[in-house]
């Protein structure tokens, strides 16, 4: 779900699903019928359940910018700062994401994972060194959807340094082997 987006309208227990699974965080905008104003899922008394019963891990330990989500039935997630609509039924429509790339477009920090380098270093370079380049750049996505930033940043750094010590071993062991056998020469 994208920031400055709205989606829903979803159940509640929809709504519960999607936080257990991780889909939404539990600082994002929540608003439904009979309720004053815009509130975050945190701060609702029928979802303190679903956030008790998740490992400490999965919720996020740092203020990450809530994505905004909509839900209608159950509560409705958006944006504080759009304009809020008078007819509970009623939907904004959704904004086009733009084409570029580069970067998520869910609102997290863009993290680098080196998912294809570390492929690439398995496969044309070092295998030992390129297979765990693989198993930290697959771990860095899961970090970042968690809010766990300092630990994919962690998981970013390493998958770059044994993509490297892939690239530089290899280099020294074909180097090594061609000194040799222009020296038997």
């Amino acid at each position: 779900m994208s920031a400055g987006q709205k989606h829903g309208p979803f159940e509640e227990s929809e709504l519960k699903s999607k936080l257990v699974r991780g889909d939404i965080r539990f600082d994002v905008l929540v608003w439904s019928e009979g309720m004053s104003g815009w509130k975050k899922v945190q701060d609702i008394p029928d979802f303190k359940d679903v956030e008790r019963s998740l490992p400490k891990a999965v919720i996020p330990a740092k203020k990450i910018p809530p994505k905004p989500v909509e839900q209608a039935a159950g509560p409705v997630m958006g944006s504080a700062t759009e304009p809020q609509e008078s007819s509970p039924g009623a939907r904004i429509p959704e904004r086009r994401e733009s084409r570029r790339r580069s970067k998520p477009q869910t609102g997290s920090p863009y993290v680098p994972n080196y998912l294809v380098h570390a492929i690439f270093c398995t496969i044309c370079c070092c295998l030992p060194f390129g297979i765990a380049g693989i198993l930290y750049a697959t771990k860095v996505e899961t970090y970042v959807r968690l809010g766990m930033m300092d630990a994919a940043w962690d998981a970013s750094n390493k998958a770059r340094m044994y993509c490297l010590t892939s690239i530089i071993s290899s280099v020294v062991v074909f180097a090594l082997y061609f000194l040799i056998g222009f020296a038997q020469l």
